[in-house]
């Protein structure tokens, strides 16, 4: 009730806050639209004013709550006031810190199993955001915009060659690029890109980066900053490229100079088929029968 909620603001506690990074003080009256109806992800604490962990922990959550500002909400519940929220969620001891990940809820909610310093809640959360965040995209290389945006401007990106159209079938294809988006969500917590063309689109790319040695689909990973690149010589699988990501992320991995900036051209993006071969209009013979036909004698 909104009576109770204030009376728990008003009883030492001091945990509800106002303006952006603020800790949200938690209510039986609030909970479900602050909490379960909320897009963000959501940390909850339930404490009580005379804990002593719970004091120690209120400056960290505060300081938390700040730093994860715009990308989590960080609720703090006075269980002692609002004892059916405290009995929902089986509450057994203070302070008892509850997770409720982005997008849809799960009523009850997670244990949270991390830290109680301020840095230790932030990294924590942010783990936890990666996991529910989109992979980055899986793009073809049709321009130079793609090729600086998804490539250059990345802290890595992986440039896959596949074979021409006109050697592959649209299945195939489709599979190699079903194994790149899985290697962006596998590794989505780094700043990588990941980009595709097929064999002869863009010359510049196979050039600089010594492509075609091996045969298609071709990978390499490319650092645009440290102008080098890394070609990978095992099998187009997402175990194999995964392996040969870890190398260079171990900084295992062989390196060579690019050995030029490639660049890329306009090209008209593949529309998801198959090649089709061009269809020749076949001549009726019975035609050429109007034909006069001057024979040698």
């Amino acid at each position: 009730s909104g009576s109770s909620g204030s009376s728990g603001s008003g009883s030492g506690s001091g945990r509800g806050g106002s303006g952006k990074g603020a800790v949200v003080e938690g209510t039986e009256s609030n909970f479900d639209s602050e909490v379960l109806q909320s897009d963000d992800l959501v940390l909850v604490e339930f404490f009580a004013p005379w804990c002593g962990h719970c004091k120690r922990l209120e400056p960290e959550y505060k300081s938390a709550a700040q730093t994860l500002a715009g990308r989590a909400k960080l609720v703090a519940v006075d269980a002692t006031v609002h004892q059916g929220l405290a009995a929902r969620f089986r509450v057994q001891g203070y302070p008892t810190l509850k997770y409720f990940p982005a997008g849809k809820k799960d009523p009850s909610g997670e244990e949270y199993d991390g830290g109680r310093t301020a840095s230790e809640i932030v990294q924590w959360v942010e783990d936890k955001l990666v996991l529910t965040q989109p992979p980055p995209e899986v793009k073809e290389l049709v321009s130079q915009a793609v090729l600086e945006d998804h490539c250059f401007n990345k802290q890595m990106c992986f440039i896959a060659v596949f074979a021409n159209i006109l050697d592959e079938s649209a299945s195939e294809r489709h599979a190699r690029i079903d194994t790149l988006k899985a290697l962006a969500e596998r590794f989505k917590r780094n700043p990588f890109g990941w980009v595709w063309t097929e064999s002869g689109a863009q010359p510049s790319v196979e050039q600089a980066t010594g492509m075609g040695g091996y045969g298609f689909p071709a990978l390499v990973a490319l650092n645009k900053k440290k102008q080098v690149y890394s070609s990978h010589t095992g099998a187009f699988t997402e175990d194999s490229i995964a392996q040969f990501v870890n190398t260079l992320l171990a900084r295992r991995g062989s390196v060579v100079p690019l050995g030029s900036v490639p660049s890329a051209r306009d090209v008209q993006p593949w529309d998801g088929k198959d090649h089709t071969p061009q269809v020749v209009e076949e001549i009726d013979l019975s035609e050429l029968d109007d034909i006069d036909i001057k024979e040698d004698l």
